[in-house]
């Protein structure tokens, strides 16, 4: 985490939200007032405000997924240049692994002349999953290769298995136990015809379908 120096800093977190509000002692080229991070639908939602910038061309926003990992770019959001007044900014994650389960935020905000400056960091851990939940496959109708995404709200011993429309199995992708959280798993069509087939989710004695698209 990386503080410019003469700030300080208080957080507090409600959820899924996270929100860190910042005051400065010092005049600094963006004046970052508070910087938000929550999650809807399987998507992270940001928020910023500055109060004051001077000479700001923007701010590139970074994600670090678990805690090793290391920030990368994933967007762009141009800044207001030379400003008193307040600003407000809002950036979606939509590209939110889906198996990701501790997601942190940062922004490297980025001068007119090049020099940068980093925000300190929102993070937030996605909830363990409510009920079992088979979310299909992407893509969907698929051509060789898809992923198959399921949910798991406690650990469990997990079937999937993939069927035709005479009822065989075809392929069998998970047979073992699994922990609780958000699961995907590759399935490869490339030697099946093309056609309808059925995905089987079976776990503590429930079971869920879903109709997948071979197009070859």
């Amino acid at each position: 985490q990386t503080c410019t120096s003469g700030c300080t800093s208080a957080s507090s977190s409600w959820g899924n939200e996270f929100q860190t509000l910042f005051s400065y002692t010092e005049v600094l080229p963006v004046e970052l007032t508070s910087f938000t991070a929550t999650e809807a639908e399987g998507a992270a939602r940001l928020a910023w405000t500055t109060a004051t910038e001077t000479n700001n061309a923007g701010f590139e926003v970074q994600r670090r997924l678990g805690a090793d990992g290391a920030f990368s770019p994933i967007g762009f959001v141009e800044g207001a240049g030379t400003t008193d007044r307040p600003q407000s900014y809002r950036f979606t994650d939509d590209m939110l692994p889906f198996e990701a389960e501790q997601v942190a935020y940062r922004l490297r905000q980025v001068d007119l002349d090049g020099t940068m400056a980093y925000s300190p960091e929102v993070e937030f851990s996605r909830a363990v999953p409510e009920r079992l939940v088979l979310r299909g496959n992407y893509p969907n109708p698929f051509q060789g290769r898809t992923l198959i995404r399921y949910e798991l709200p406690q650990a469990s011993f997990v079937q999937i298995d993939i069927f035709n429309v005479l009822g065989q199995r075809v392929a069998q992708l998970v047979d073992h136990r699994q922990p609780a959280g958000r699961n995907e798993i590759a399935f490869e069509a490339r030697d099946l015809p093309s056609g309808v087939y059925f995905v089987r989710l079976k776990a503590d004695g429930r079971s869920q379908f879903q109709q997948i698209t071979v197009v070859q």
